[in-house]
């Protein structure tokens, strides 16, 4: 079943820009952005998420979003760098989004997001005391705890070492499984991509050159230029 769909999405920064975007993520589904740098991947995310004034639709189980605040989009939204805040400790950040919006069984949801992320021996540590994959891991929380209807993930595993990327790559899926998420996530690495999509959808030069399921993008590019 069809969550979301842009429809003719356009937005301009300088002398970039997403030029007429259209795709639609299924109900369930792990939707990978691939594209190199500077593709318009993460300007993208940004727009699904209301950081940007886009023309086009986006619509969310059939409702146009495109003109709601990002805290009334029902997003998680995971950057690359965490974007976690240094003035709070773990517990205050994963707990964030409760500013903004009622949280049914606050303290039950943060346990049973920190049970299954590893993270209730943490959760009175100050930021700047963790290591990046364990600021990757409340970030995640952060995200989760929001309840949201769709994942957005910022090359999630970009600042992680390369040793624990296949064993990071699990975890996003398990997470993607244990919350049934709907997840959109943004990377230039096409391993990532192979392992963690349903569908591919192919970012160049802000626009998409081809959109289908992982193994036939990365074995059948639509053409020389994909490829």
């Amino acid at each position: 079943m069809k969550l979301l769909e842009v429809k003719n999405l356009s937005y301009k920064l300088g002398n970039f820009k997403l030029d007429n975007i259209n795709f639609n993520v299924n109900q369930g589904e792990y939707f990978v952005l691939l594209g190199q740098s500077g593709s318009g991947k993460t300007l993208l995310l940004e727009s699904i998420a209301g950081f940007n004034k886009v023309s086009g639709e986006i619509n969310f189980g059939g409702v146009d979003i495109s003109k709601l605040t990002p805290e009334n989009r029902e997003v998680g939204f995971v950057y690359q760098d965490f974007a976690l805040f240094p003035n709070l400790n773990v517990r205050e950040n994963i707990m964030f989004s409760q500013k903004y919006k009622k949280i049914k069984n606050p303290e039950e949801t943060l346990l049973d997001i920190s049970n299954f992320l590893g993270l209730v021996h943490l959760l009175e540590r100050r930021i700047e005391n963790l290591s990046g994959g364990e600021k990757q891991r409340v970030a995640i929380a952060r995200a989760l705890f929001s309840k949201p209807k769709i994942l957005l993930l910022d090359e999630p595993l970009s600042a992680i070492d390369p040793t624990f990327r296949n064993s990071i790559m699990k975890f996003l899926k398990d997470i993607h499984r244990r919350y049934n998420l709907t997840t959109i996530h943004v990377t230039h690495n096409f391993r990532e991509a192979s392992y963690l999509a349903d569908r591919i959808a192919i970012v160049m030069k802000g626009q998409i050159h081809q959109i289908g399921i992982a193994s036939d993008v990365l074995n059948k590019p639509a053409n020389l230029e994909v490829a």
